[in-house]
């Protein structure tokens, strides 16, 4: 719910705004000089203000560089009774997004106030969205340098086998991904980014694995396959402990896990992976 505050000596104009605004779903908030003002903004952080520039104590110029030391998203709009372009001026250099002239009148209030009111809290809306959507793309940077560093990590292991064999994996699933997408599988919400992203670190535990047995020329004893075993574990612990790899976890977790069963680390059949 947005919170309003209506900061104005005359009891009238409070009364008239509370009302209006109520019925329209606001939790409305009044404050009839400018130290109310003050401490209304500071405890309660309205998203929108009605701000009279003549009240008894502070008036509304330096309850307006108050309030913005608070909380500069707040959106005020300045109440005056005089069309008075130099005052209006000096209050849109201090933070006032728009003003309204009194008194009031419902057709006032309907066609001109309320269209104000949306757009101050629209654009603050659009602000927001727009922040939102430069930090989404920040953390999406983030993530693909992780995976991008995990993947040199693996080459730099293995340049010749394991780095040929992930580039082919990665071909290849891209392929099967296309194709059950087509057929409307939907991969319960996965993107094909975290998918590819996944399969390309799919053996990234290997980092563990030590290295005679990883480039061992002939075949592994049993005590070995334990241990080579053990890297799909490895790698989702790495990658788990990174908050935008944790999808990417469970692929490299349960990429040796085979429908008939007979896959590792956990021997999961069928439906269970």
């Amino acid at each position: 719910m947005v919170k309003l505050l209506v900061a104005d000596d005359e009891q009238k104009i409070c009364r008239l705004l509370e009302s209006f605004f109520v019925e329209r779903g606001f939790n409305v908030m009044l404050a009839h000089d400018g130290k109310e003002a003050i401490s209304c903004i500071r405890n309660e952080r309205p998203h929108l203000v009605f701000l009279d520039l003549h009240m008894p104590g502070l008036n509304g110029l330096d309850v307006l560089k108050e309030a913005h030391l608070v909380d500069e998203t707040i959106k005020i709009i300045i109440i005056t009774a005089i069309e008075d372009e130099e005052t209006i001026r000096k209050a849109k250099l201090l933070g006032a997004t728009d003003y309204v002239i009194k008194p009031f009148s419902l057709e006032y209030l309907k066609e001109e106030v309320l269209a104000k009111v949306s757009t101050s809290l629209y654009e603050d809306l659009r602000t927001s969205n727009e922040k939102l959507k430069r930090s989404l793309d920040d953390l999406r940077q983030v993530t693909r340098g992780l995976v991008s560093a995990f993947s040199m990590v693996i080459s730099k292991i293995d340049p010749h086998y394991t780095h040929e064999h992930v580039s082919r994996s990665v071909e290849y699933a891209a392929k099967i991904i296309a194709k059950l997408r087509q057929r409307g599988m939907l991969f319960n919400g996965m993107s094909d980014e975290v998918l590819l992203a996944g399969i390309l670190l799919h053996d990234v535990g290997k980092i563990f694995t030590p290295k005679e047995i990883l480039f061992k020329p002939g075949p592994l004893s049993d005590e070995e396959w334990k241990i080579m075993r053990q890297h799909p574990v490895d790698g989702a612990e790495i990658l788990e402990q990174i908050a935008g790899l944790k999808e990417m976890a469970k692929i490299v977790r349960y990429h040796q896990e085979a429908y008939d069963g007979s896959g590792y680390p956990d021997g999961l059949k069928g439906e269970e992976i």
